[in-house]
């Protein structure tokens, strides 16, 4: 779908791929705003080699002139000329390698141990460049490729996490023991950020729905409430409906996926019935039913 009159550099939409962390300081410094003419039909002679370059554009720099800004439109974070960027492989390696004997650790669970979970815990006993090695709870010894190895952070699953971003290692070890041990405590729900994780408990919770569970997030602060589908419903109504300075009334999307059995219907189902609660509280407050409101 690509246009044959657009420069290679520029996406479907006329925007810098950003298919990698990896981009060149050059790059980033140069300036996104671009004539029509100059990005459609880009000089012949201003491809390396020829005799004679365009003029490239200036670049944005720093108040204090130190370091090229990236452009408006790239969220990058600090320019590559001042940190480089790193790729997963790269984050992981340095956090393996920040492990010390003591230090606990997850590794994939193999076919001789009868557990149910997909990774068990280990605790460092040598670390080297290639490989790690852990003692296991049966005080057995594994010596795992350095990939393998998933730092627990010193985070043990007793800790209350209900938003996944406070865990001191986040990967998909850490994930998973954390979900599976609110699951157990019957928290279906975990924020990641402002985004829900919902767990499907697979059996009736009546105690976490209905009229008495949604006031609270009618009131409260949104910055401030627990893991819940009613939260997420009451930032879409706020700011579909709410309109100021800071926060500008906008159309909302909430987007529920997952796989088969996950439990999407019954979650679109809780949130269109909050939706309908608060639209109708808000016109007819008098009402004490929410069957009243609805009707």
């Amino acid at each position: 779908l690509q246009r044959a009159d657009r420069p290679k550099h520029m996406g479907l939409f006329g925007r810098k791929k950003a298919g990698t962390a990896k981009l060149e300081t050059r790059t980033a410094a140069t300036s996104p705003t671009t004539s029509p003419s100059e990005s459609r039909n880009p000089s012949p002679m201003s491809s390396p080699g020829r005799g004679t370059a365009s003029k490239a554009p200036p670049a944005r720099t720093s108040p204090a002139g130190s370091a090229p800004l990236q452009p408006s439109h790239l969220n990058l974070g600090p320019s590559k000329s001042t940190t480089e960027a790193l790729t997963v492989e790269e984050a992981h390696k340095q956090s393996v390698a920040s492990l010390r004997p003591g230090d606990e650790a997850y590794v994939a669970v193999v076919p001789s141990e009868s557990v149910d979970d997909a990774f068990v815990l280990g605790r460092v006993v040598k670390v080297t460049p290639l490989q790690v090695t852990l003692q296991m709870a049966n005080n057995e010894k594994r010596s795992v490729p350095v990939a393998e190895v998933m730092p627990a952070g010193n985070w043990t699953p007793s800790e209350e996490s209900p938003d996944l971003c406070s865990l001191p290692a986040l990967n998909e070890a850490t994930v998973l023991a954390a979900l599976q041990h609110r699951n157990r405590r019957g928290e279906v729900y975990t924020w990641v950020a402002n985004l829900l994780i919902s767990t499907n408990p697979c059996r009736p919770r009546e105690d976490l729905y209905g009229q008495s569970i949604m006031q609270p997030f009618a009131t409260g602060e949104i910055g401030k409430a627990p893991p819940h589908l009613y939260a997420v419903g009451e930032a879409a109504y706020r700011g579909a409906t709410a309109d100021s300075v800071l926060y500008p009334r906008t159309q909302q999307a909430i987007i529920v996926s997952g796989e088969s059995g996950a439990g999407k219907s019954v979650a679109v189902k809780l949130l269109s019935e909050y939706l309908a609660w608060r639209a109708a509280c808000t016109l007819h407050p008098a009402a004490e039913k929410p069957s009243e409101w609805v009707e």
